[in-house]
């Protein structure tokens, strides 16, 4: 079973979202197979790691097109802006945010950490008086660097921006 270990509200600047990008939905799901190439194949060594705005991997997800039921999904780094974008490198600028950063623990195996993270770190977000902004289009899947998705458990990170809930 998933476990929300906790929820914190932070800013983060503007940036830029530096990685390699996949369509998904419509039955196939192509990014475990694009994870796997990244590190496979070393690609992040053309992005200086240690200048990320966030210590995690980022699977961001965006550019939802309704009527075909598929999103953008790029795994990368937020980096500051002004990073030069590598080459055969996707981006997106990211505008300054509050994100609620859950961290949730759970099953690799059978990906219930995976389909638990945004329901339980959005329940928790608007526990703490904060609601999502979806005006922004985004979240993310955020991963520890040394994390092995070959686990049979493990802890992610989920994002989601969020504002403070209006009170009624």
């Amino acid at each position: 079973m998933a476990n929300l270990v906790n929820t914190r509200i932070i800013t983060i600047p503007d940036a830029v979202l530096v990685g390699y990008e996949v369509i998904n939905g419509g039955g196939q799901n192509p990014v475990p197979a694009l994870w796997e190439k990244i590190f496979q194949e070393d690609l992040f060594d053309k992005i200086a790691v240690e200048q990320s705005i966030l210590d995690l991997y980022i699977g961001w997800m965006g550019e939802y097109l309704k009527d075909k039921d598929t999103f953008t999904y790029i795994a990368g780094l937020l980096m500051p802006i002004g990073y030069s974008i590598p080459e055969n490198f996707s981006y997106r600028r990211i505008t300054s945010c509050q994100i609620g950063l859950g961290t949730i623990n759970g099953s690799f195996k059978d990906e219930e950490v995976f389909e638990q993270a945004h329901n339980m770190t959005v329940k928790s977000i608007y526990e703490m008086g904060y609601m999502p902004d979806y005006s922004f289009g985004w979240s993310a899947e955020a991963y520890p660097k040394d994390l092995s998705f070959d686990a049979k458990n493990g802890t992610i990170n989920y994002i989601c921006p969020c504002k403070k809930e209006i009170s009624r």
